[in-house]
C-alpha cells in the first residue's frame, strides 16, 4: 500500500530512459526497489543497534549531500531521523549488556521506508 501511494503522488524511479515496459517499468522497479530496502532494513535489525546505527550514518550521509546540493527539504527530513535513530540508540545499544528498548517490525519497516 506504502508504494502504491508513492506511485499514486509520482514518486518514482525514472532515471532510465525509454525503459522497456515504459511507465510501468518503472512503477515496477519503484516497487521492487522500496519493498527490497525496506525488508532488507528489517532483516539488519536481529542485532542490536544495527539497524538504527546504518540507518544514521545512510541518514547523516543524505543530509550532508542535501546541504552541499541546497536541497533543504531532503536536509529537514535526514537530520530529524538522524537525531531519532542516534537517541534511540542510546537505549537499544548497550554492549554486552541487555538493551533496554527493542526497534521491532514496526519501528524497522518504517526506517527502511
Amino acid at each position: 500500500m506504502a508504494v502504491g501511494i508513492l506511485i499514486r503522488f509520482g514518486v518514482v524511479i525514472s532515471f532510465l530512459p525509454d525503459t522497456m515496459l515504459g511507465t510501468v517499468g518503472e512503477w515496477l522497479l519503484t516497487a521492487l526497489w522500496v519493498i527490497g530496502i525496506t525488508n532488507a532494513v528489517n532483516f539488519l535489525d536481529g542485532m542490536d543497534g544495527l539497524a538504527a546505527g546504518s540507518t544514521a550514518i545512510n541518514a547523516m550521509f543524505f543530509g550532508l549531500v542535501a546541504w552541499q546540493n541546497s536541497q533543504y527539504d531532503m536536509m529537514c527530513l535526514a537530520l530529524p531521523l538522524l537525531g531519532s535513530c542516534l537517541s534511540f540508540l542510546v537505549y537499544n545499544f548497550r554492549p554486552g549488556k541487555r538493551a533496554w528498548i527493542f526497534l521491532g517490525d514496526a519501528g524497522s519497516t518504517f526506517l527502511g521506508f
